[in-house]
């Protein structure tokens, strides 16, 4: 295991300050076992300067995309997120597309969205990711038990099941999740290489 609970940083309420931002990071699925993961990461600036991210909602379903992407449209607004990035598995080339177009079609929502994505990574190269950015993931804030709701405690479950290596029920989806948003954070949060499909709605 990577992942142990007495290793993490827990919090009850967001601290009583502006975020610096709002970014989320998506694992895409199409159901059948493997599960979309969308954590959305409140960032702070502390008074020393430092940079603090509180995991504060989660997407984790292994439902049919008609389920999931409403879903992850839903949480875009509720948090108003600005700049989101997904990983995209094969045969699920529209899924940041779609998600993009629920959010558009709200008339009254009127917040900018800057959608990026790229492909998934192989199974390797995602161990290797969740492995050099695992210390990252571990500074980041978590609810406390008694303040998540039924996916957040399934995502929670499924990070500290997640183990290295090949395996035949590989639980990978909440960690690989969180590799990608900490390094699309360090990245600049939308400042990337990656496939743009989206300019402020």
């Amino acid at each position: 295991k990577v992942f142990h609970s007495e290793h993490m940083n827990y919090y009850k309420t967001l601290p009583d300050l502006k975020p610096l931002k709002i970014i989320a990071h998506g694992d895409t699925a199409l159901g059948g076992g493997d599960y979309v993961a969308f954590p959305v990461v409140y960032y702070y600036e502390l008074p020393d300067g430092a940079l603090r991210g509180y995991v504060e909602d989660v997407v984790f379903d292994n439902s049919e995309k008609t389920v999931t992407e409403p879903q992850v449209a839903a949480m875009i607004k509720k948090h108003r997120i600005r700049q989101a990035h997904f990983e995209q598995n094969q045969g699920g080339e529209g899924y940041a597309e779609d998600v993009r177009l629920l959010v558009k079609e709200d008339k009254s929502y009127k917040e900018p969205l800057n959608i990026t994505y790229d492909w998934a990574l192989t199974t390797k190269r995602k161990d290797q990711r969740i492995w050099d950015n695992a210390e990252d993931i571990r500074q980041l804030y978590y609810k406390v038990p008694e303040c998540r709701d039924v996916q957040y405690r399934k995502f929670m479950q499924n990070l500290f099941s997640f183990s290295m290596g090949k395996g035949k029920k590989r639980k990978d989806d909440a960690a690989d999740a969180l590799a990608g948003l900490v390094e699309f954070e360090r990245n600049g949060s939308g400042v990337t290489t990656a496939t743009i499909i989206s300019s402020p709605i």
